[in-house]
């Protein structure tokens, strides 16, 4: 029996149509029941701590520092608009940052984005001793409702003068949730 491309196709459809037909509405009922988190929502602002490691010198050499973090959330989109002060006894790195935001749950996130460090005066920040271009990856959960812990890792892009070595910070600390 020979069958033609055309009966073939149709009877691809007439085996598929049912399995479609019914799942419909179970896929709704699942959809329904199962909607998608909605993440770590609202603004904060806080504070902790900060290492820089430095490919200068082969990570020979760790800076120890603070940080004060704020975000502002776009309502509607996956989108924060994060504001940095990465400080130490040397320097200070005024960092903005822009960062896709992806719920894993109803109250927490991981964010990817990039911005920009700058340093504020002479020395070495947490992140460099120059103004660079900078990647940052990193995790944010509420643990009340006014309060939430956040941790990330930046990476800035040929932070040092005269160098190739690139800059590596980690930053942890708790905010406030307005």
């Amino acid at each position: 029996m020979k069958f033609s491309t055309k009966a073939a196709i149709a009877l691809s459809f007439a085996a598929i149509a049912p399995a479609v037909i019914l799942a419909a509405p179970a896929s709704a009922q699942v959809n329904a029941q199962n909607q998608r988190p909605t993440g770590l929502q609202g603004h904060y602002l806080g504070g902790g701590a900060s290492l820089g490691l430095d490919t200068e010198d082969g990570f020979d050499e760790l800076e120890f520092g603070g940080v004060v973090q704020g975000r502002y959330d776009i309502q509607n989109v996956p989108l924060s608009v994060r504001g940095s002060v990465l400080f130490n006894d040397q320097a200070a790195a005024l960092q903005p940052v822009i960062t896709y935001d992806l719920a894993t749950s109803d109250k927490s996130n991981i964010y990817l984005g990039g911005g920009a460090s700058v340093l504020l005066g002479e020395g070495e920040s947490p992140l460099g001793d120059k103004t660079a271009f900078l990647l940052t990856a990193g995790v944010e959960g509420e643990v009340t409702p006014n309060w939430a812990l956040f941790g990330d890792v930046r990476w800035g892009v040929s932070a040092f003068e005269n160098s190739d070595g690139q800059a590596v910070s980690f930053q942890t600390g708790a905010a406030y949730r307005f």
